[in-house]
């Protein structure tokens, strides 16, 4: 290569380099013009959120800003006084309830008979009472036929009660096994806590006609921790929703954590990401919570309620 002919190719490359930086100058300049707008749209619905305003959720709203969403509904009370004694009366005698309510949900409009041959007189007998407390709750007509060993079974099942059949009596009977490990906790280390149901949020980016991006079916403050459950009663676990949203806020301290009903899955095949099974979960969460709140750290935030 002659001197000339590599004198030409560097100012070639310096020219290249040159238009390479101006784009880079332009492209940096309209990045810091989107992040400005967007900096001002999030202040402005920061200065409109009564979730920031209150002290009962003010922690809880900042702990989603950071992750770019906001709260839009969320349910304060622990369980339903209306539909978690059904629940319990459901998980109690799961072996057979299960099942039953699995066949009443795919049914839910349709006359059915219900096989009961092969049940023992107590779980016959557990069967009848839960179909006598959904009865009175007209979701449901029945009559056993001892004579043919069968319920007859004609449902009126609908909205909420069919969600509730489909999953929701295990959301039900998570939150009270939760608050169940959690009362028992906090009678040996001076934490306080805070839950927050059906949470729904936002992200910034979202179109304005959609409702909500994200739904959360339990979240528990404890001093400045927070703790996601997911709850799962079937058998599918969707591992890639799982794995998403635990990337998401599987950090610093907090912890996303899925829960099913089935006890026989190996949690332990599933780590690093968190699985409860209901049957053990109260002794797995507190084990968590005496690893996160030793005794000599075990203590509460100062605006703890």
């Amino acid at each position: 290569m002659t001197q000339r002919s590599a004198n030409d190719e560097i100012a070639h490359l310096d020219y290249a380099i040159a238009c390479q930086e101006q784009q880079l100058a332009c492209l940096r300049g309209k990045h810091a013009e989107l992040l400005a707008v967007r900096d001002g749209a999030v202040a402005d619905i920061r200065a409109q959120d009564k979730y920031l305003a209150q002290r009962q959720t003010k922690k809880l709203a900042e702990f989603f800003y950071a992750h770019s969403m906001r709260l839009v509904t969320l349910q304060t009370s622990n369980v339903s006084q209306e539909l978690y004694p059904i629940a319990k009366q459901i998980w109690n005698c799961r072996k057979i309830s299960l099942p039953f309510i699995k066949h009443l949900h795919r049914n839910a409009k349709q006359a059915f008979t219900y096989d009961v041959k092969n049940l023992s007189p107590s779980d016959l007998t557990d069967l009848l009472n839960l179909c006598k407390e959904l009865a009175k709750k007209s979701w449901l007509e029945y009559q056993f036929n001892r004579k043919e060993d069968i319920i007859e079974v004609k449902p009126s099942i609908s909205g909420p009660p069919k969600n509730f059949l489909n999953g929701g009596w295990a959301e039900e009977t998570n939150r009270c096994l939760i608050v169940k490990a959690l009362d028992a906790f906090s009678k040996t280390h001076t934490i306080k806590y805070k839950l927050f149901r059906d949470v729904k949020l936002k992200s910034f980016d979202s179109p304005a006609e959609k409702s909500h991006d994200m739904q959360l079916d339990l979240v528990v403050e404890i001093n400045n921790r927070f703790y996601i459950f997911e709850t799962k009663s079937g058998c599918t676990l969707n591992i890639s929703k799982w794995v998403d949203r635990a990337r998401l806020f599987n950090h610093d301290q907090h912890r996303f954590i899925t829960c099913c009903a089935d006890e026989n899955l190996n949690y332990k095949i599933f780590t690093p990401f968190y699985l409860f099974a209901l049957p053990t979960l109260e002794k797995q969460f507190a084990d968590m919570l005496n690893e996160d709140f030793p005794d000599d750290d075990a203590t509460p935030a100062a605006d703890a309620t």
